[in-house]
């Protein structure tokens, strides 16, 4: 069974290698490339245009900004947007009802176990 990682403040990358490396119980060398490959994967992933979604965690998108007229709040003057690349990251239902119940201690994204059908 796996260690369950208490967090105490802001997670960073080499925090999180770390935490990763507590909950498989391997080094945090291991820990550390295993988080690195994960981040490297999702952001090729979304820099080729393709969505990103995890189970119950959430879904990273690259979205197209075209370009635009917009005005200065200051001087009102038009001013030229280039158009831009961008991501956005819609969270599942699971994380937010996790976020909202402010309990770390259950938060998971593993799936529920499957239950047996009771026969008749």
């Amino acid at each position: 069974m796996a260690t369950i990682t208490r967090i105490n403040g802001r997670l960073n990358t080499t925090l999180l290698g770390e935490a990763v490396a507590i909950e498989l119980d391997i080094s945090k060398e291991e820990g550390a490339r295993a988080v690195q490959a994960v981040l490297d994967v999702i952001t090729r992933a979304v820099v080729a245009g393709h969505p990103v979604a995890v189970t119950n965690f959430g879904t990273w998108a690259p979205v197209h900004r075209p370009a635009r007229i917009a005005r200065s709040p200051i001087t009102g003057e038009p001013v030229a947007v280039p158009a831009r690349q961008e991501l956005t990251f819609r969270m599942s239902d699971r994380l937010r009802e996790h976020v909202a119940a402010e309990d770390p201690a259950t938060a998971t994204i593993r799936k529920h176990p499957k239950t047996t059908k009771a026969t008749v």
